[in-house]
């Protein structure tokens, strides 16, 4: 959990820190597969977002599987 916190605490200050007018500037990334994407940098920021729950529902379903006790998906991790 304190990984989870550390990494959302990156994110909150990359994204606290990022001037407003680059949330529409244009960034070109390579996915893992090798290929070039190109999207506003605010619509590239949502999806690691999101992926990222993608990931810890994953971990979370697995903890779950071995009966360990976790909130790695839940919202109220990010609130407190």
């Amino acid at each position: 959990i304190a990984t989870l916190r550390e990494a959302g605490a990156l994110m909150a200050r990359f994204i606290d820190e990022l001037p407003v007018t680059e949330f529409e500037r244009r960034v070109t990334y390579q996915t893992a597969d090798g290929t070039t994407l190109e999207r506003t940098m605010w619509h590239a920021i949502f999806h690691v977002l999101n992926h990222a729950t993608h990931h810890r529902g994953e971990i979370s379903a697995v903890l779950d599987q071995h009966g360990i006790a976790n909130d790695c998906s839940g919202f109220s991790l990010y609130i407190h």
